[in-house]
């Protein structure tokens, strides 16, 4: 059983973000957002496929200073492969947090 798997994961096709230094899949899809969360220091951007993506909010000093209901009034952009927060004149897509070519 672990042969199996250990095979199967060498098969996955996996580069490191240089911007990052993080592992990502080489998924051939562009990331999606269904969900923004926010507690104190940090947003979790939830993507349809379950992933979820933390970040530090003292990159995006107009969230870390909002309220938190300016926090909730966001709407995606594009074609939900970036959120916007028209209070706040902020936008961000998911392929920058991800590390990936925007």
């Amino acid at each position: 059983m672990f042969a199996e798997r250990a095979a199967s994961l060498a098969a996955i096709d996996v580069s490191t973000s240089w911007r990052l230094g993080t592992t990502v899949s080489g998924a051939t899809t562009d990331p999606k957002a269904v969900d923004a969360l926010f507690d104190d220091a940090v947003m979790r951007v939830v993507l349809e496929d379950g992933r979820e993506l933390s970040v530090p909010l003292e990159g995006f000093p107009r969230l870390r200073d909002a309220t938190v209901d300016e926090r909730s009034r966001w709407r995606a952009i594009g074609r939900r492969e970036g959120l916007y927060w028209d209070d706040l004149d902020e936008d961000i897509s998911e392929r920058s947090l991800l590390g990936l070519p925007t």
